[in-house]
């Protein structure tokens, strides 16, 4: 009887294992990294953004 219900719990694992693929590489490139990320600094994107436009117009 125990094996009957193994088919339902497999597929309804094989269902969420995508999930939990994805999770678990979310977790592992968080702890790779040193946890500390580069805080966002709008003056530098409009820099960036700035130095691109010229690089457009002056083609």
């Amino acid at each position: 009887m125990v094996l009957a219900h193994v088919g339902h719990w497999f597929w309804q694992l094989a269902m969420f294992a995508p999930v939990m693929l994805i999770v678990a590489g979310l977790l592992i490139a968080r702890l790779r990294g040193d946890g500390e990320a580069e805080p966002w600094d709008p003056q530098a994107e409009d820099e960036r953004a700035e130095r691109e436009l010229d690089e457009i117009l002056g083609s």
